[in-house]
């Protein structure tokens, strides 16, 4: 999909700002702290759900403000537009007007890769490596993003039970339910 305009407001240092993108050569450029940066995360977040920095979402939304909004407006491959919102502070998602209750539907809609100057310790941190590896197979496989949730939620499962082992208010043999799904899950991720 191509973006053709989005639509920021109370995001880090930019209050309001309608930008056109549909052009075939885009150049975002001013000094430092006018929101460059900013308008890049706002594309990113359209695509993962998720802000490109470090930190609580809360974060982004401007202070003494309650709500901040991205909304970004897309034309597929037969000219349809797709839209997509996010209302943060609230957590409502939205395409096509629609509400969305998964972030997984519409992660992916929007293929966009981040490579910033923090992304050279993916050559030195395997757990950075496999964040970024993660996030790109989520972007282009829906499957592997299911699997990786369902992983993830399997996991914890198993290590609130291994605690509760710990505590003598569960049996060893319980973890052999949650072993066998992690084991089938890993399986899947590790195919893709």
């Amino acid at each position: 999909m191509k973006i053709k305009s989005i639509e920021i407001n109370n995001i880090r240092n930019i209050g309001r700002m309608l930008l056109n993108l549909d052009s075939k050569n885009i150049v975002i450029y001013g000094r430092n702290a006018q929101g460059k940066t900013t308008i890049l995360e706002s594309i990113y977040y359209l695509s993962i759900g998720k802000t490109m920095r470090r930190g609580l979402e809360k974060n982004i939304i401007q202070k003494n403000k309650k709500q901040g909004r991205i909304k970004g407006i897309f034309e597929d491959n037969k000219k349809d537009k797709v839209e997509i919102e996010f209302l943060l502070g609230s957590k409502k998602i939205s395409k096509q007007n629609n509400s969305v209750s998964k972030l997984s539907d519409v992660v992916g809609q929007i293929k966009a890769v981040l490579f910033t100057a923090e992304d050279l310790s993916l050559i030195e941190s395997p757990q950075k490596r496999r964040r970024f590896l993660d996030i790109l197979l989520s972007l282009l496989d829906k499957n592997y993003l299911r699997n990786l949730l369902e992983y993830k939620h399997v996991l914890k499962q198993r290590n609130k039970l291994l605690f509760h082992i710990k505590q003598e208010k569960a049996e060893k043999n319980d973890l052999d339910f949650w072993n066998k799904k992690i084991s089938i899950l890993g399986e899947k991720i590790v195919k893709r």
